[in-house]
């Protein structure tokens, strides 16, 4: 055991591996990287412009000091996890969607949510924006 792996438990309590984590961190690096929108001050982080610069493409170069490196493989898998999961609630997710956003149920062939189609788009859709962090 070491300190720095410890679980944070700051924004979520997860116990558990990530199986999907190397994947998960080089889809956030590459979009910290990202700059496809004009350099611009920051007044707000939360504001809609960043917010949705920072949500969609994990574009954080504008305040690197605050956001960035947003994951480290040196952090455990619940330390990268819980970033993300707090960067999203500070970005206009409420906590519910962001959870299931970055660990989405078995929804595919449920037949529970055989009349919840909108649960079902849910998952399609955030799948298609959102790398899942899957355990075993």
């Amino acid at each position: 055991p070491k300190w720095p792996l410890a679980q944070p438990m700051r924004v979520v309590g997860h116990n558990g591996e990530i199986n999907t984590l190397v994947g998960n961190v080089n889809w956030v690096k590459a979009r910290e990287k990202s700059k496809a929108l004009p350099e611009c001050e920051l007044e707000d982080l939360v504001d809609a412009e960043n917010t949705d610069n920072i949500v969609m493409m994990c574009n954080t170069q504008d305040v690197p000091n605050v956001l960035e490196p947003l994951v480290d493989l040196g952090r455990s898998d619940s330390a990268n996890l819980d970033a993300v999961f707090e960067l999203m609630t500070k970005s206009r997710h409420r906590a519910p969607c962001a959870l299931m956003s970055l660990v989405p149920t078995a929804y595919e062939n449920e037949p529970a949510l055989s009349n919840n189609p909108e649960i079902v788009d849910f998952y399609k859709f955030h799948g298609g924006l959102l790398e899942a962090w899957d355990g075993p």
